[in-house]
């Protein structure tokens, strides 16, 4: 602040005399203008000091108020889960109904009743990791672990607050966000904000697989323009809109991998990718084998030997349970498989997460059962005579005599497309990618595996089958020489 000055001064009365000590007050000298502002300066900083104590205090305040808030809906959401997993373990369907959301439709709860009753569902403990909310609906992200093989899975699931709590409901659109769009080289997709992150790793990846699949099938890679000649991809939203078939021109439908059950080592990309590509590869192997005469074409067992080939190549999901598949089949000897593989659970999952039709890995999953079913039978392939390429429907009936060690040719069958899928890999590794080709043309022309090798390669159908033999010796560790010759049936007699 500003300080008085004060001066003693006299007057002078004559030469010899002064008169003194009187106090006059003289006028503040003129203020600069750093002077001037130096008041107002400390002013402002003491103004803008409190009012960011005071905004941190409410803002304090709101953000207290608002985890409250969140504790409570994941107080509230933890005890829907647990309340849940109890009816599934008491097996008490009118509690599991209770729990129901009672606005979704009846299918839909129908659904979830026969879902929740399972035997596997019983097995699996269950606990919430994060959850997201829109209004009185919130998605929650659950992890689940199996008691008995100690797998982790995780899913959402979705709720909508009610008098009675958060009840389990069906999902919907609002969750998601706003509709986005994702352009890539050969892909267009649509869907929700929430599923981003999870379309842009699929997008690298069906990319690549793409070229990959028209490439190993000799099919010319399409070129798009713009937008209208590339895959519109659909995420569906709400577990209705599913559409494994793909033709070209039009929409592929998928789920969102949000929707999905999914091993934690599979991330929501990886799930995505495998999803359109099950559908892209059923319809490019159909398209590039499809019959030339009506008495000839491939078999069923070639063409989902060829699609799971397809699916290891590609690099995606499926390539990482391709070695525990094949030694599956073929460790145990000529007995066959007795147990399940021990990713028979993930498996379970991805296949009903993919909705395929006809999975190309042979095995009927039985996703709700405590444990393989032990009635299961399965005989491994070892000879190219108990492998099916193609048919000529003029010279041989398709029904065949049943395998006497089997009693019936349907288990025999089931081994069938991972014997092919070897087989075409070692093609592949020995002849190149032109040698899958001209397989590919000689199942169209209903060839056999025993009249192609000679016709194509130039070699014996008996050298054809012990270089096979020799590849899964080297590729997987398979001991051939247990399976002795008489094991070794000519069961179809192709």
């Amino acid at each position: 602040m500003a300080h008085i000055q004060q001066v003693n001064w006299q007057i002078l009365l004559d030469e010899n005399e002064w008169d003194s000590d009187e106090e006059v007050i003289l006028p503040d000298p003129p203020m600069t203008p750093e002077s001037a502002l130096r008041p107002t300066g400390r002013l402002y900083w003491g103004s803008g000091l409190l009012l960011c104590l005071l905004a941190a205090i409410v803002g304090l305040r709101l953000w207290m108020q608002a985890q409250t808030g969140l504790a409570a809906v994941e107080k509230g959401l933890t005890h829907s889960l647990t309340t849940e997993r109890r009816a599934a373990v008491e097996q008490d369907e009118l509690l599991s109904a209770a729990l129901l959301d009672p606005e979704a439709d009846f299918s839909w709860r129908v659904r979830m009743l026969e879902v929740q009753q399972q035997a596997r569902e019983r097995m699996l403990e269950v606990e919430i990791v994060d959850f997201v909310l829109a209004g009185d609906r919130a998605m929650a992200q659950v992890r689940l672990t199996d008691r008995s093989s100690g797998a982790a899975y995780r899913e959402s699931r979705f709720y909508r607050e009610t008098g009675q709590g958060w009840l389990r409901s069906q999902p919907t659109a609002e969750v998601w966000g706003e509709s986005r769009t994702l352009e890539s080289e050969y892909f267009v997709f649509t869907y929700g904000r929430l599923d981003g992150p999870a379309v842009m790793e699929a997008a690298a990846l069906l990319d690549r697989a793409f070229v990959h699949m028209h490439t190993t099938l000799g099919q010319v890679l399409p070129v798009a323009t713009g937008p209208e000649g590339k895959v519109a991809v659909h995420l569906a939203m709400q577990g209705v809109s599913y559409n494994p078939w793909y033709s070209s021109g039009k929409p592929l439908a998928v789920n969102s991998p949000r929707l999905m059950r999914l091993p934690q080592g599979v991330t929501e990309g990886q799930a995505l990718a495998e999803s359109v590509a099950v559908s892209l590869r059923r319809a490019a192997v159909n398209r590039r084998i499809a019959p030339l005469h009506r008495f000839y074409q491939p078999t069923p067992e070639f063409l989902s030997g060829l699609r799971l080939w397809l699916a290891w190549e590609e690099a995606l999901v499926h390539a990482d349970y391709r070695r525990e598949i094949v030694l599956w089949l073929y460790a145990n000897g000529p007995d066959g498989p007795q147990i399940a593989p021990t990713s028979y659970g993930e498996l379970c999952e991805l296949v009903c997460a993919w909705e395929m039709v006809a999975p190309v890995v042979p095995m009927t999953f039985y996703c709700s059962a405590d444990r393989f079913p032990p009635s299961f039978a399965l005989r491994p392939p070892t000879v190219l005579h108990q492998l099916l390429l193609g048919i000529n429907r003029e010279l041989l009936a398709y029904e065949a005599s049943p395998d006497p060690l089997t009693g019936g040719l349907y288990a025999s069958r089931l081994g069938q497309p991972i014997a092919i899928a070897t087989l075409l890999e070692y093609t592949a590794h020995t002849y190149g990618q032109a040698g899958v080709v001209a397989l590919l043309q000689a199942a169209q022309e209903g060839e056999t595996w025993h009249s192609a090798p000679p016709q194509i390669f130039g070699v014996p159908a008996a050298d054809f089958e012990a270089g096979w033999w020799a590849w899964l010796a080297a590729e997987y560790g398979v001991d051939m020489s247990e399976f002795v010759a008489g094991e070794r049936l000519d069961t179809f007699g192709l």
